[in-house]
Formats: C-alpha cells, structure tokens, sequence
C-alpha cells in the first residue's frame, strides 16, 4: 500500500532540520494579502492586533477545520510549546475540536498560539490563530495579536506555507467570490474592447467619408481650372 500525504510528510520532517511545526511554517510560509480578511502577518495570521487580552482557558478549541482537513496542529505560550498532535482532523474530530494542553506552563506567558497545517491538497493550507493573554509579565504584556477567545482559536485566521508550494488558505466561498470577480472582469474587459472596437470602426468610417468628401471636392474643382483656361484662350484669340 502506497504511503499516505501524511506519512509522507511525517518521514520529510523527522529527516529534516525543522524542530516543530512552527519552525517548519515560519520558515516557509507565504502571508495571504487579500485584502478581504484584512493583512496577514506570519506568526499570527488575520488575528487581530489589538485584541482584548483573555484568560487562560482550560481547554483549547478550534472550530471548522477537522472535516477533511487532515495535518498537524501545535499550541504555544509565547515560545513553549503545550501541546502538539501529527494528525489533528483525526484524533480529534469534534466540531469543535477540544485540545488539552499544558495550561501551567502557559502562566505568566503573554500570548497563545495555535497552529493547523491541512494536507488535503497541494499546495499545504496554514491556520494561525493567536490570543494576548492577561497573565503575561510586565516585561512581556506589550504582546499585540489576538481573535481567540478564552476557550476558542477562530480559524478566521489563516496564511499559507511553501512547504510544499503553498498558498494561502481561504474558505470555499471566497474562492467562489474570487472567480466569480475574475468572470466579471473579464466580461467587463470584454465589453470595454467591443466599445473600443466600436469607437474605432466610427473612426475610420468617418475619416474614409472625409477623404470621400475631400476627393470629391477635389474633382469638382478641376473643371473650374479648365474653364479659367479656355477663358485665356479665348481672349488671346480674339486679341
């Protein structure tokens, strides 16, 4: 039987220099920027910056992403890492899912984060969600990301990796909306260049009239030179 995407990339990354999932994806990952979701960043996704600082929850939730969505997923307090599972749509496919973490190490800690890569398909999808939390030290409580909840990490949140080919995640319907824009800008440019042909057949039917016109002129004047030189002739003859 032929390996799986997911053992595939578990046999990549253990021979690999990367020492966690966060490692792997901030090395590689390629920020979204559309301009739908507002500016992603690569430690935090579409999490916002200013968010209210929350307390630290006993559980972890993440909403949305355990129906084919297959990967990994991490959980850190600032630079620990409390929690960590190589396949996360499956262990735990809860809707939400609910993940147990080291909360005690997590004290004292200013901001959580979480993190899903979905292998579903190429390029690799990364969900980043963070929390400011209210427990952070005085040295550390100037921490400026956020979107969780004190028992939910939203997966609102999301940017890509390289790891292989990446792009960033977005949900179905957004795709739906992007191509449907793409239609309507081609139709549009389509439209433009029927009006531009348009205007550029008036163009030249126009100018070919003036030059119609001109021609016909010209050939109506011509007579009136010969007239003026029989009228010459004339003359000198009747001299």
């Amino acid at each position: 039987m032929a390996p799986t995407v997911q053992q595939e990339r578990s046999t990549a990354f253990n021979a690999s220099s990367y020492t966690s999932l966060k490692d792997l994806v901030w090395k590689n990952e390629v920020v979204n920027t559309d301009s739908l979701y507002g500016t992603a960043t690569i430690e935090c996704g579409f999490s916002w910056t200013n968010g209210t600082a929350r307390d630290l929850p006993d559980e972890v939730q993440w909403d949305k992403l355990t129906t084919g969505h297959d990967g990994p997923c991490e959980i850190w307090c600032d630079e620990t890492l409390v929690f960590s599972d190589q396949n996360c749509a499956v262990n735990y496919p809860d809707s939400p899912a609910s993940f147990s973490y080291d909360k005690a190490a997590c004290e004292g800690k200013s901001r959580l984060t979480a993190i899903w890569m979905a292998l579903h398909s190429p390029p690799w999808q990364v969900f980043t969600n963070c929390a400011p939390l209210t427990g952070a030290t005085s040295s550390s409580s100037d921490s400026t990301t956020s979107t969780s909840t004190t028992t939910s990490a939203p997966t609102t949140s999301s940017t890509a990796t390289t790891a292989p080919s990446p792009t960033t995640a977005s949900p179905s319907s957004t795709e739906a909306s992007s191509a449907a824009d793409g239609s309507s800008e081609e139709a549009s440019t389509a439209a433009d260049y029927d009006t531009a042909s348009a205007a550029s057949e008036q163009t030249e039917t126009t100018a070919a009239s003036t030059s119609a016109e001109t021609a016909t002129s010209a050939e109506t004047e011509a007579p009136q030179a010969t007239t003026t030189t029989t009228g010459a002739k004339c003359s000198r003859r009747r001299s």
